[in-house]
């Protein structure tokens, strides 16, 4: 089907909206910095992805080529945090520049009784982010519906809530598509006066805890839902529900499967869940063989997330959204098969952005790992997300929280319960703040010796890159400068001195260089 070129045009153009510190308010932003090839490479900059769904990332650099093209326009890196404990995070928000984060906005919620709609708790939201200095712009509403009248049925998924709070549940089709679309087009136009100006259509839909219809269904439920968006609000951008991070795998699989073999495709599996083996009985088990790849990915979990993936294939094709959403919490180094997979199976002017990245651990191989080798492994699998030309990082969770579902942390937060910095916080912040100049791009960087990702563009300012070595230690050269390093105490917290680096070795630096030459000639 033939694409809606207008609407990409919008999405490029408000990458400046959305680049992260853009102006807040009334006032419209400015606009954004004109494309100009970029002194550090001499070359225009042109995204990652290839028409043909081909090789990014470290291993699409040519031979002998230390240092790629810049990829897309960054929208930005941010981190996802729990609203009821900002206080205790506020501080770090507020450093990072922002950074896009995301609310679910629950239909259900808002309108608990038909015609009563009560806006409060989303203005709330609004209100505080400003307050902690995040930009609209750069701030994602994810639209649910919930399950209520407005739905019909009763909830089989109930979760979280407790005394004086709302509990959140599945969502389901809704019964009455004019009701629907009223909703989302008042939701919209509330938000677009407020500056907002993304906006998904549900959440992680492959998941029965969220989702309780078809595939089928809610594809239909995105096309209705875009229609409103776009008519509330012609400038609007619309993604679709981010799949969860394991049925991704199964996606990847899938590819593998298709364009490697059987055996290909056994590896894939057990590396891209080897975190996880053991977590879900015998959805996720280690497999020894095709016989029993074929058997789980014919299980009904696989098929709901292989079915869900191929709509959204559908709906990034005929341009009924305007971004994919990635969410994605397995071991770094999984990256690239992830994005080899999405770049495949999405159009190469469909921008990828992953508003769910972090780093599961609990069964399988998950390692009984020190603090320092986890908050290592944050700073890897940013840059490789943005090495791979991901426009959007949002690590979630920023911080655990104690008293939560999950209080063992089987996602890693940048800051500790009690929201004091970890190890790789300083660096994640550097690479935010960069990001914030506006107009940045990632340029994939591998040396041999030494790999990671640059952040190169914004007038005046140097080159902001991570990167570590494989092997054995590579002392920093002439013109680089040491920003922050993974500096991590016996009791998980962020040491002293994060900036003191006189080597590159296993742990992530984040350097600053004049330009990209200048960058790989000082890690020769």
């Amino acid at each position: 089907m033939t694409r809606r070129r207008g609407a990409r045009a919008t999405a490029v153009a408000l990458a400046g909206v959305l680049a992260l510190g853009a102006c807040t308010g009334d006032e419209p932003a400015p606009p954004a910095p004109p494309t100009t090839p970029t002194p550090s490479t001499g070359a225009t900059p042109a995204p990652s992805a290839t028409a043909d769904g081909g090789t990014g990332g470290w291993a699409g650099l040519g031979e002998g080529a230390p240092a790629g093209e810049p990829g897309p326009e960054l929208v930005g890196l941010g981190a996802k945090w729990d609203w009821s404990r900002a206080a205790q995070t506020a501080g770090w928000i507020e450093r990072s520049g922002g950074g896009p984060t995301f609310y679910e906005v629950v239909w259900c919620d808002v309108e608990p009784r038909e015609g009563e709609r009560d806006w409060s708790a989303v203005d709330q939201v609004l209100d505080r982010a400003e307050d902690l200095g995040v930009d609209l712009g750069a701030f994602l509403l994810k639209v649910r519906t919930g399950r209520c009248w407005a739905t019909g049925g009763t909830a089989e998924h109930p979760r979280g809530g407790g005394a004086g709070t709302r509990g959140k549940t599945e969502s389901a089709p809704p019964l009455d598509t004019a009701a629907y679309t009223d909703f989302v087009t008042e939701l919209v136009g509330r938000g677009a006066e407020r500056g907002v100006r993304s906006w998904a259509v549900e959440n992680e839909v492959n998941a029965p805890a969220f989702w309780a219809g078809s595939a089928e269904e809610y594809a239909d439920l995105a096309r209705v839902a875009a229609a409103a968006v776009r008519a509330a609000d012609p400038g609007a951008r619309v993604l679709d529900s981010g799949v969860s991070s394991v049925a991704h795998g199964y996606g990847v699989v899938r590819h593998v499967q298709r364009t490697e073999g059987d055996e290909a495709a056994v590896e894939a599996w057990n590396a891209y869940y080897a975190n996880r083996i053991g977590t879900r009985g015998q959805q996720l088990p280690r497999v020894v063989d095709a016989a029993a790849l074929a058997d789980v990915l014919a299980g009904e979990p696989a098929q709901r997330s292989l079915a869900q993936l191929d709509a959204v294939d559908e709906l990034v094709a005929d341009g009924t959204v305007d971004a994919r959403q990635v969410h994605f919490y397995e071991p770094w180094d999984q990256v690239a098969p992830l994005f080899a997979y999405l770049r495949d199976a999405t159009p190469a002017d469909v921008p990828l952005e992953v508003w769910e990245l972090g780093a599961f651990a609990r069964g399988g191989e998950a390692p009984d790992a020190e603090p320092a080798v986890r908050d290592a492994d944050v700073l890897r699998a940013t840059a490789a997300v943005l090495a791979e030309g991901a426009t959007v990082a949002v690590w979630l969770p920023l911080a655990v929280n104690p008293d939560g579902r999950n209080p063992d942390e089987p996602r890693w937060g940048l800051l500790d319960g009690g929201g004091r910095e970890r190890g790789a916080s300083a660096g994640f912040t550097a690479l935010a703040q960069a990001a914030d100049r506006g107009g940045v791009r990632a340029v994939p960087v591998d040396t041999g010796a030494v790999r990671g990702v640059a952040l190169v563009g914004g007038t005046g300012f140097a080159v902001t890159a991570v990167v570590w070595a494989d092997e054995a230690p590579v002392a920093l050269g002439a013109g680089l400068d040491a920003v922050a390093t993974v500096t991590t105490d016996a009791a998980g917290v962020a040491a002293a001195a994060p900036g003191d680096a006189d080597e590159v070795g296993e742990a992530p630096v984040v350097v600053t260089a004049p330009d990209v030459d200048a960058l790989v000639a000082g890690l020769a």
